[in-house]
């Protein structure tokens, strides 16, 4: 703000021995031209006195409206000196929440990178997973032809075992019929002539050789085997067939 306000072209002065000076210089015309001019000049001393009160009074006005404008601006400092003073402590909460921006950032950053890296641990899980799975369904397939194999065993062993029972039944069935054997079957089997006895006997040796056949345990084979040996699964051996053309 300038201190000597402009008016007219002039600048004015604010302090009261300013305006004493400027009020002197302003009547003391008038007043030597009283002491100079005739009569006739009076009128215009008089205009020219009003004159400089006018502007007296529009500068004190003036003066009035800047003393009110100064206390009104040093009111406005003031406030804002308070306020400057009340925001003071408030400067370290706002570099306090400053940092905490930048630390939550920083937390921020950091929890992508483990939200990034818990992804890839869950895709590779996920991987482990279903390799897993896969081998599960393996080895499940796996049992199942396990325990397959093992009932066909258990059914190879049972058959074994009814053919034996059998087998010994034949062999009991056998003995009992040699020893029930009396003096004239072994006469007829001796006699030469018309052989009938012999002939009696071979026969016999032949059903029980027939009934060995049948009680034969074969091999165990699993499904797969016994499919791959299904065109001579049907056929009898050679030597039976021979013996049975005999």
């Amino acid at each position: 703000m300038n201190k000597f306000p402009i008016f007219a072209g002039i600048r004015l002065p604010v302090s009261s021995k300013g305006w004493l000076l400027l009020a002197f210089l302003l009547v003391a015309p008038s007043w030597s031209l009283e002491i100079r001019a005739a009569p006739k000049q009076n009128d215009a001393a008089a205009q020219a006195l009003r004159k400089a009160q006018g502007m007296l009074r529009q500068l004190s006005e003036e003066k009035a409206a800047l003393e009110t404008e100064k206390k009104a601006l040093a009111d406005e400092a003031e406030k804002l000196r308070g306020e400057v003073a009340r925001l003071e402590p408030l400067k370290g909460q706002v570099e306090q929440y400053r940092a905490g921006l930048e630390s939550s950032r920083g937390a921020n950053g950091a929890l992508q990178e483990q939200l990034q890296r818990a992804g890839t641990r869950e895709r590779n899980l996920q991987d482990k997973l279903k390799e897993i799975v896969a081998q599960a369904r393996a080895i499940q397939n796996d049992n199942q032809l396990l325990v397959a194999a093992v009932r066909e065993r258990e059914k190879w062993i049972g058959q074994c075992a009814e053919n034996n029972k059998a087998l010994i039944a034949a062999n009991g069935e056998m003995l009992e019929q040699y020893r029930n054997k009396g003096f004239w079957d072994k006469l007829a089997e001796i006699e030469p002539v018309t052989g009938i006895g012999k002939v009696e006997t071979e026969n016999l040796a032949e059903a029980y050789q027939f009934k060995l056949q049948d009680l034969k345990v074969t091999p165990f084979e699993t499904e797969a085997q016994a499919d791959a040996n299904a065109d001579g699964a049907g056929q009898p051996p050679v030597s039976a067939q021979a013996g049975r053309s005999e």
